[in-house]
Formats: C-alpha cells, sequence, structure tokens
C-alpha cells in the first residue's frame, strides 16, 4: 500500500513539473510580445506628442508668414521698410521658439528684410528654394524646403509663403528658416531610454536632425532599397510601426513613423519623425527573465524531486507519530471543553439525517438537564420544549434553512429551564459536510446572554423615555461637545439633530445672556455639582428664546466625569407674560411712558443719586391747558393721537437723563437729573 502511495506521487511530481513548465514557457513567451506592445504603444504616444508639436508648430508659423505677407501685398519692395522693419520681424521670430530667421526676399533675390542683420541685402537667387518659390509662384501652397545648410553653415529648412503682385507674378517671398537646435530639444525630450534615438526627416528623404546627435545625419538620403524610411513611404500610411535593420546606423532597431501633414496647411511636402529603440536594450530585462526563470524552474525540479524523496523516507516515522499525536488532541478537546466552561460559551453539533446532536457540559448546565434525559427520545425534540412557544416556530425554520441552503446560522432565543427562570440564548453556526455525499453536520457555539440582554432592554426603556421627554435633553462630552438631543430639542430649538452632533452649544447663545451666568455654570459643573438657572438662547432661525436649564454632570465607575446632561424647558411664554404684566403695571398703554406708580420708585431713586453726587433734581408738573376742547370739539381719538404726539415731543426736547411720566388723562410729570442750580430747571423748559 505505501509503495503504491509513493508510486502515484511521483507520477503528480511529474506532472506538475510538465505543467508548471509549460506555465513558465507561456509566460515567457506572453511577455515577450507584452514587451513588444508595451514599446510600441509608448513609441506611439511619444511620437504623437511631437506630431502635435510640431502640426502646431507649423501651423503658427504659416499664419505668421500669412500675416507678414498681408501686410507688404500690393506695396514696392523700396516701401517694403515702411510698413515692417526688422524689429518686428524679431518680434514675430521670438513669437515662435522653432525659428532660426525670418526673411522677406523680393522678387530679384536680395533680402530686403530679416531677423538677422548680417545677411541683410544679400543675394540668394542662387539657392533652388528662390527657383522653387518663383518657379511655383502660381501656387497658393506654403513650400517646405529639403534640409541645407544656410549661409552661415547652419542646418535649417525654410518655410516659403510667395508675395504675388496683383496681376499673380511673382514679387517676392517670405523665408521662416527652422532652427534645428529647437528640434533636436524637441526630439530629445521624447527619448525616455538611453538606447533610444529619434529623428526628423524631409518627405523627400533627407533627414533634418537626430538625437542623439551623429556625425553626417543632418542631409543624409534616407531613400535606400529595404529602407525602414522607404517602407513607411511606400504604405502611405500616417502611422508605420517597423522593426528591423537601420541602414543609416547599422542598428536593428522597432521604430515608429509618422508623417507630418496637417490637414488644414497647404504643404508641398511633410515631415517625417522617426522614434526608436535598440531591440537588444529593449529585450534586455527579457533575455534576463529567461535566464532566471529558465534555473528558477531547473531548481525547483531538482528540489521537489529531494523533497520527494526525502518527505517518503519520512512518511514512516510519520505513522509513528499519528496515534501520539491522536492523544494529543483527545487532550485538547479535553482543555477546551474546561475552556467553555469558563467562558460562558457551549459547544455544540447536530447531524441533520440521523438527528443525533452533541452538547458540550456548559450547555447541559444552561438547560439544566443530564445527558442521560436525552436518551429516552429524539434529543432535538426533548431540546425544543425548553425554548418558549413564541421563538419555537422561528427556530425551526432558520434551522432547516440554514441546513437546507448551507447558510450560517445566527439567532437568538429564549429558553425556560426547571425553575421557570427565563435566559436569553444566543447560538451561530455553520454547515459541514464530513466526506462528499456524507450527511451534512451543523457545528456551532452557544453564549447566554442573558445579562447582556436585560442591559439592553433596560437601555432600551432609558432611551425610550428621554426620547419621549416633555423636556429637551441635551448631552455633550466634558469638551462641551454635543453627542446627543432628543426630539424635543430639535422642537424647542429647530435643528435638526445631525447638524447640532458634534458641535457646541454655544451655537444656542445669544448676546442676552451676561457671561458672569456662564462663568458660573462652568464653574459649578465643573465642580461634580448641579447648576439650574435661566438662560436667554437662539433658536436656528434667530429668535431668541427663554429657558431654564438644569446641567448635571455624569460620571463613571472611577466616579470621573465623562459627561454633561442638561434638561431644558421653554418658559418664553412665561417670560412674555411676566413682562406684559409688568408693562401694564408700570407704563401708560397709551403713550408708552412711564405711570403714577413707575414715578415713585424715580424719585426715591433720583434723591438718593442727589444727595450721593451732591446735586440738585426738579420735579415738573405739567398740565395741557383746554385739552377737553380737543376731547369735546374732535373726538377721544384725535384727543389720543394729540397726547401720543405731545408726549414724543416731551421726550425729544428733554435730556437723555430726564424722566418723563403721564400722571393720567393730561397730566404729566417731569424729574430733572443733576442740575447745579435752580435756574437750570427754567432753561430746560424754555423749548
Amino acid at each position: 500500500m505505501l509503495y503504491k502511495r509513493n508510486r502515484n506521487q511521483w507520477f503528480i511530481l511529474a506532472a506538475l513539473l510538465f505543467f508548471m513548465g509549460g506555465a513558465v514557457a507561456s509566460g515567457l513567451y506572453r511577455d515577450y510580445h507584452a514587451t513588444l506592445r508595451g514599446e510600441d504603444s509608448r513609441l506611439l504616444a511619444h511620437s504623437e506628442v511631437i506630431r502635435e508639436t510640431l502640426s502646431q508648430q507649423l501651423i503658427t508659423t504659416d499664419k505668421i508668414l500669412l500675416l507678414i505677407r498681408d501686410r507688404l501685398s500690393g506695396k514696392p519692395h523700396t516701401n517694403w521698410q515702411t510698413s515692417l522693419d526688422s524689429g518686428d520681424l524679431s518680434f514675430y521670430k521670438n513669437l515662435i521658439p522653432g525659428i532660426r530667421t525670418l526673411l522677406v526676399v523680393d522678387a530679384e533675390g536680395t533680402i530686403r528684410l530679416t531677423s538677422r542683420p548680417e545677411v541683410f541685402g544679400k543675394d540668394v537667387s542662387f539657392r533652388d528654394y528662390y527657383s522653387l518659390a518663383k518657379s511655383q509662384a502660381h501656387r497658393k501652397q506654403i513650400f517646405l524646403t529639403p534640409p541645407f545648410q544656410t549661409l552661415l553653415n547652419a542646418w535649417t529648412m525654410n518655410l516659403i509663403r510667395i508675395i504675388p503682385g496683383r496681376d499673380g507674378s511673382f514679387r517676392g517671398m517670405i523665408v521662416a528658416s527652422l532652427d534645428e537646435t529647437y528640434f533636436r530639444a524637441l526630439l530629445k525630450s521624447a527619448n525616455y531610454a538611453p538606447d533610444m534615438w529619434s529623428a526628423i526627416a524631409h518627405s523627400s528623404g533627407v533627414q533634418f536632425s537626430m538625437v542623439p546627435h551623429r556625425t553626417g545625419q543632418p542631409g543624409l538620403n534616407l531613400l535606400h532599397p529595404g529602407s525602414l524610411f522607404l517602407q513607411h513611404k511606400h504604405s502611405k500610411r500616417e502611422t508605420s510601426l517597423l522593426t528591423g535593420k537601420v541602414q543609416a546606423t547599422g542598428e536593428y532597431r522597432i521604430m515608429a513613423l509618422k508623417t507630418i501633414h496637417p490637414g488644414n496647411l497647404a504643404l508641398d511636402h511633410a515631415l517625417v519623425i522617426s522614434i526608436s529603440r535598440d531591440l537588444n536594450s529593449l529585450l534586455g530585462i527579457w533575455y534576463k527573465s529567461l535566464l532566471q526563470e529558465g534555473g528558477i524552474f531547473l531548481f525547483i525540479c531538482l528540489l521537489s524531486v529531494a523533497l520527494l524523496f526525502f518527505y517518503q523516507r519520512r512518511q514512516q516515522t510519520y505513522h509513528k507519530k499519528t496515534a501520539k499525536a491522536e492523544e494529543h488532541i483527545r487532550e485538547k478537546t479535553r482543555r477546551l471543553e474546561q475552556a467553555t466552561l469558563g467562558s460562558r460559551i457551549g459547544i455544540w453539533e447536530f447531524n441533520s439525517t440521523t438527528a443525533t446532536i452533541y452538547l458540550d457540559a456548559y450547555i447541559f448546565s444552561l438547560f439544566q438537564i443530564k445527558p442521560h434525559e436525552l436518551d429516552s427520545e429524539l434529543p432535538i425534540v426533548k431540546l425544543r420544549r425548553y425554548v418558549l412557544p413564541e421563538d419555537r416556530f422561528h427556530m425551526k425554520r432558520a434551522l432547516v434553512k440554514a441546513i437546507r441552503d448551507g447558510r450560517e446560522l445566527d439567532e437568538e432565543f429564549r429558553i425556560q429551564t426547571g425553575r421557570k427562570k427565563i435566559r436569553y440564548l444566543h447560538i451561530r453556526a455553520r454547515t459541514y459536510n464530513e466526506e462528499p455525499g456524507t450527511n451534512q453536520i451543523l457545528v456551532g457555539i452557544c453564549e447566554d446572554i442573558t445579562e447582556w440582554k436585560m442591559s439592553q432592554i433596560q437601555l432600551h426603556k432609558i432611551t425610550h423615555g428621554i426620547e419621549q421627554s416633555a423636556s429637551a435633553v441635551l448631552i455633550t462630552d466634558t469638551n462641551g461637545c454635543i453627542e446627543y438631543v432628543n426630539q424635543k430639542f430639535c422642537q424647542i430649538t429647530g435643528f435638526r439633530k445631525e447638524e447640532v452632533i458634534g458641535e457646541n452649544p454655544r451655537i444656542l447663545k445669544s448676546e442676552g445672556t451676561p457671561p458672569e451666568v456662564f462663568d458660573d455654570l462652568w464653574r459649578t459643573i465643573l465642580s461634580g455639582k448641579e447648576w439650574r438657572g435661566e438662560l436667554l438662547n437662539r433658536r436656528k432661525n434667530g429668535e431668541v428664546y427663554w429657558s431654564i436649564s438644569s446641567i448635571s454632570p455624569l460620571r463613571n465607575e472611577r466616579n470621573v466625569i465623562t459627561h454633561f446632561i442638561a434638561n431644558v424647558e421653554d418658559i418664553s411664554e412665561r417670560k412674555n407674560a411676566e413682562m406684559m404684566i409688568e408693562q401694564l403695571a408700570y407704563y401708560d398703554p397709551l403713550t408708552g411712558l412711564p405711570n403714577r406708580r413707575l414715578l415713585r420708585d424715580r424719585i426715591e431713586l433720583g434723591i438718593k443719586r442727589s444727595r450721593r453726587q451732591g446735586g440738585f433734581l426738579a420735579l415738573l408738573f405739567i398740565d395741557l391747558d383746554s385739552f377737553k376742547n380737543i376731547n369735546d370739539s374732535l373726538g377721544h381719538q384725535a384727543g389720543d393721537k394729540f397726547l401720543q404726539y405731545i408726549s414724543r415731543k416731551y421726550v425729544e426736547h428733554l435730556r437723555e437723563d430726564d424722566f418723563l411720566c403721564r400722571l393720567g388723562g393730561d397730566e404729566f410729570a417731569v424729574i430733572l437729573h443733576d442740575l447745579t442750580h435752580t435756574d437750570e430747571a427754567a432753561l430746560v423748559l424754555s423749548w
């Protein structure tokens, strides 16, 4: 038996190594093509960036050329300098970083305007680009010349616009010389690896610039049979991805070529950019991976053979240790049972086919039954009798559903023991099969949560009572951060719960409560005592209201203050009623002036004030003559309006410290404070 099993293990190992080798080879193959595809995407992306940049460069340059042409058209070359000077050309040249020189050449080939003073007046009629422009004067194109060396021995290409006469004749041309140094910098920005090079060539096959710079490359003819440039040109596609030998350098490279010919620009020739990488450098990492993964696979093969050999040698030793391990497992099982008794969590197992159930000692103690009591009938039926009738159907349905659907069982239910004591239990279980096709078994734990459940019920009652309280309740931490408000608080203040949770109660603060009240409040509650008092607060809509608040500290089991709870009642209606009573008691309802009762109080205060300050006080009585005639002739309503009017006049002309009251009818009284001489009273009345 052992020999047969060992032989099968060798067959399995050989199959695994075979499939592993195939996976390694497949991965290397995918990596090789992924490397090339990834590089293709990067080369195309960088070439597209250069294409967009150069297209915008050409379009902008053509706009400058057209602008210059429009300013010179219809004027003889002798007047060109009056319409456009060298400073203007220098300004236009500086607008476009890729322009080396701007020239304006007359019909005879003489440079009449230039951004480089050293070439002013020189004859360029011997140049090919002059002959080309003159011979094609009838064409409304912008000419792009092949690369050539300038009078200053610099490589350049010219963008040319014809200056036509009114009869369509050749009157001259505007030339923008492209700066090869700028193009080298642009190409350099596209090279993201040391083995890369980038180049720009004229569509006629003459190379203009190459980075990194190589001697003999500018002006090189690329139209060799089989060259990558020629393949791209013959394909007549805007973009080509080619791999092969580059005849200009003799290297094997992967190359992206793009033709630049903006659709809205009438160029007679296009530019071709090429960006490439050396294949050997590009695949260097892949070659290294090939060696590494091949070596690792060989090492795994050797190691696997060695491990299997030593594994089989140890099988005999393992079988000898199995018996000892089983005894050790039994000992662990015993310890687990002891642990469940101490942790108040029991373990149970139910076989759905045989209807047999296993319970540990702790669960037997929960149900207050002995193991032999389950032998007389089906255990599950016996245990179900302990479940309260209102929970039995729900538990049966949850148990059946867990076994049928293979779901987890997570339920709470109540049992009643022999002493009529109700306990809350929480069970969690999962189903599994010992082997495919065998009986389905449910195994789980059972926890007595009676104490926790009772505390939750008690907490719910308290919370419900606070939430339904007729008073507003507010709970904050020791820093004053609001953690809870009840519904009554929201009704009083107008704030929603989510608007105040996390805020400070100062959002309710108005300017009507003196700071001394809040100082006393915090001093009292931080000392662990209850504070009770009246506060003038502000609702969410800005309306102020009076409240009577009782704020108490809450302590934890270590007697440390952790929170503050405030009971708040809105007493605005009571306060308003008190203010109305005071208004009616001390003020005249018609004029709003103080009445006779308040006058007595103010006379006493005024006398004390005069004695303290050493001054005089004057008490004046005013009676309106013939007021009865107004009432009799015009009516009492007119008389009331007259009294209101005369009251306002008195208030306007009296000093701010003086006191005016209405005694009744047409009688008034005035108290004048802080007089130094009796004649001052006459001055006040002189108005």
